[in-house]
């Protein structure tokens, strides 16, 4: 980035602006407009810088939409059919129709048929040769590709999304109905969900709970005499005693019983499987299983409740997973991580680490002062100091919840850079946000 000028947006401080510009795991994006303003004339896409030669793939299902094949700006643009179906037009039904681009790069020419279906993952080509400003320049917009259509990820600009930031996109366009759902328990042992702007609902006969979990519809508690109890709208059902935790994902729920055995079902009728014996800690998610033995070895296994277990790492105290990453403190309160395949090297990421909790794009954590410490995107990214003076803390989708030393609750929204809300709720002794909890070593 120092390397020569770039545009940069001057009504957000530069760290945002930064911070903005490293979504995912890429080495460098750039950020830049023909004449040094936001709007029609802004870089419509990201641009990931990369050797030449490097390989392309398609983000999502689709179909060729169409191509350029001439100068460095070859490119290919896939259609994709997001909530529907395609129709022998080769129309989207019922769904919203995005697409795709792949810009700088030699593309696969066997790809180059109008309409033909490309799979997620297909090879699309690869990085142009532009010598050392090889990069993709990958662009999403709405229904086909021109420069009214395009979504730039740097937010509000003259695109169809004005006001809708890159972050909270797939919500605008697909709103996930569990988005903004939140139990709030009260000192009196009330239960009450809150969807959204709406009232809060109450949930009865759910006294003395000592865990609540949200997933999707499900409402999953720990009780005072340590019965698993499920609502999914229904009412209450009990489908274990005698346990010490539980997790919950989308797919799964697992228990650790009080003799130290880790069960997981994937269907609520279902019977549980014993996974593991003598289990120390666990954690679970749609396609990841992981525990620590007493002696702090590390064991994963992907996909399949039946597939093989792998040692990980040892020497672990605490840890955390999800389908691509994987968290572990040790007994130093040293946290690392790392993403995608499970043998991929550990990046150390803070020390004196006393909670922690990672997303997707998100890693959260607790040091020793009590401080709040986010950082987004890219593990490489830099920390954020968010408060200071907590006692807990969340992270789910693109929301962050906290509790403040003094028990109040406060809430934020969007991009790091949001200010705290309060929750505003009376008497209120715990909130959890629909999504996963942080894991404490202390």
């Amino acid at each position: 980035m120092d390397s020569h000028p770039y545009w940069r947006d001057l009504s957000i401080p530069e760290e945002q602006d930064k911070a903005q510009a490293d979504p995912h795991n890429f080495e460098m994006v750039e950020c830049y407009s023909t004449d040094n303003n936001v709007g029609a004339n802004g870089h419509e896409g990201t641009d990931i810088k990369a050797p030449a030669g490097t390989p392309v793939y398609a983000a999502a299902d689709g179909k060729v939409q169409t191509w350029r094949l001439s100068g460095m700006t070859t490119m290919i643009v896939l259609k994709h059919c997001l909530g529907g179906a395609w129709d022998e037009a080769h129309q989207c039904v019922d769904g919203r129709q995005w697409y795709t681009t792949y810009m700088h790069i030699v593309t696969n020419k066997d790809l180059l048929f109008e309409n033909l279906d490309v799979a997620q993952g297909t090879q699309v080509g690869t990085i142009y040769d532009q010598s050392i400003n090889s990069h993709l320049h990958f662009e999403t917009g709405l229904d086909s590709r021109s420069y009214t259509n395009f979504v730039n990820p740097w937010g509000r600009d003259e695109a169809p999304w004005l006001g809708c930031m890159w972050l909270d996109q797939s919500i605008c366009v697909n709103p996930n109905p569990d988005y903004k759902r939140m139990a709030l328990y009260t000192t009196s042992e009330r239960l009450f969900i809150k969807q959204g702007e709406a009232d809060p609902i109450e949930i009865f006969d759910a006294q003395a709970l000592k865990q609540i979990s949200l997933r999707g519809d499900r409402i999953v508690v720990m009780d005072a005499m340590n019965r698993l109890l499920v609502n999914d709208g229904l009412g209450w059902k009990m489908l274990a005693e005698n346990i010490t935790d539980f997790q919950i994902s989308n797919t799964r729920i697992a228990i650790l019983d009080q003799n130290g055995n880790l069960l997981v079902k994937e269907d609520l009728n279902g019977e549980w499987t014993l996974q593991a014996e003598r289990v120390r800690m666990f954690s679970i998610s749609d396609h990841r299983l992981g525990y620590i033995t007493e002696s702090g070895d590390l064991f994963i296994k992907q996909d399949e409740l039946n597939n093989e277990w792998t040692l990980v790492v040892q020497n672990v105290f605490a840890f955390q997973l999800n389908n691509n990453r994987v968290a572990v403190v040790d007994s130093q309160g040293v946290l690392f991580a790392n993403e995608g395949l499970l043998s991929a090297e550990w990046e150390q990421m803070a020390e004196g680490v006393k909670a922690f909790q990672l997303t997707d794009v998100r890693l959260g954590i607790l040091n020793m002062n009590d401080n709040l410490l986010v950082k987004e995107g890219n593990l490489r990214a830099e920390w954020l100091t968010l408060a200071e003076n907590v006692r807990w803390f969340q992270l789910a989708d693109y929301r962050i919840l906290m509790q403040e030393a003094d028990g109040a609750f406060k809430l934020k929204d969007g991009n790091l850079y949001q200010a705290w809300s309060d929750i505003g709720f009376a008497e209120l002794k715990l909130a959890i946000l629909n999504g996963g909890v942080p894991a404490f070593t202390r």
